[in-house]
């Protein structure tokens, strides 16, 4: 829908302040102002309760995310690292040595997208 919640908002106190004010006129017209501000408070209430549940879950989130991406930076430090050992020892110029960088290779090269990491950075994709 797209509405903004303070507009919404306002918009139903505005309507229950309305319905108020003008009590008698509905009255009269056969118009139970009671239920109408009941109704229109307990879809307020739900709408508030709903929203806060819904900020809580973009903090989770955004937690979750921040979490996973210093957990692959770790990973991906760890893995060069390892990787420099072994091509170190065997030689990067062996065959052995060019087919442990050549994981890295790939990896660089795989790199993009939903929760990829950044080589060389504290773990912003």
């Amino acid at each position: 829908m797209g509405y903004k919640s303070n507009e919404l908002l306002g918009a139903a106190d505005k309507l229950n302040q309305f319905i108020t004010d003008n009590t008698a006129e509905l009255t009269a017209k056969n118009v139970s102002p009671g239920p109408l501000n009941t109704i229109v408070t307990n879809g307020k209430t739900d709408t508030v309760q709903k929203e806060s549940a819904q900020e809580a879950k973009k903090q989770e989130a955004k937690a979750s995310t921040a979490a996973y991406e210093l957990s692959a930076q770790s990973l991906y430090d760890l893995i060069t690292s390892i990787i420099d050992v072994c091509a170190g020892a065997l030689g990067k110029k062996s065959a052995k040595g060019k087919q442990v960088l050549a994981i890295r290779k790939q990896l660089n090269k795989s790199r993009g997208g939903s929760g990829s990491v950044n080589p060389g950075t504290s773990g912003s994709p």
